[in-house]
């Protein structure tokens, strides 16, 4: 049975990234937040009211770096996430619902909008599966040594994620769960 699956509603950027907000994680207004971020550019990530948050970034100028924040569950469970908001890809970034789940230790990954980089394309396409009329194309790959919930562990990674010709352009809201 998968246990403590942390459910985080997350943009996760991949070359324009992070700096101004020290890492951590915490509670705000009863919701589980989370920055982290390898400290190569300027981001900020503000707790707003109820599950809101905002994060504004920029690159540096040698570009690189990377940035996981959000808000959402310390402890997931079944789920009906809604989001509104604007996403505008630059580069290699993507939107996406992230989370952990432990024994077996898993990093998931439900991607509603990328800019230039599919980021399940480096995995095992292991097939589709449809959810409220979407279309999501499901990848696996490892991770090796890698940071972790758990500290630097071996780990399954799984991505799900809308192909290009429906993400684009396409703000859905009420996602049940995968």
């Amino acid at each position: 049975m998968v246990n403590g699956i942390l459910g985080l509603l997350a943009l996760i950027v991949a070359a324009v990234i992070a700096a101004g907000t020290p890492n951590s994680s915490g509670t705000n207004n009863g919701f589980y937040y989370s920055m982290w971020s390898d400290g190569v550019s300027d981001v900020t990530y503000t707790n707003q009211a109820g599950g809101a948050y905002s994060v504004k970034w920029s690159s540096a100028s040698n570009g690189g770096g990377n940035f996981v924040a959000g808000k959402g569950w310390a402890v997931g469970a079944h789920r009906t996430i809604s989001y509104t908001g604007t996403y505008t890809p630059q580069g290699n970034s993507y939107l996406a619902i992230y989370g952990w789940s432990r024994n077996p230790l898993i990093e998931y990954y439900i991607v509603e909008n990328y800019g230039t980089y599919n980021p399940g394309s480096g995995g095992q396409l292991k097939g589709t599966v449809t959810s409220d009329g979407s279309v999501y194309d499901i990848y696996t790959s490892m991770r090796y040594n890698a940071p972790s919930i758990d500290g630097d562990k071996t780990f399954q990674q799984f991505w799900s994620v809308v192909p290009p010709q429906q993400a684009h352009g396409r703000h859905r809201h009420d996602r049940q769960p995968l």
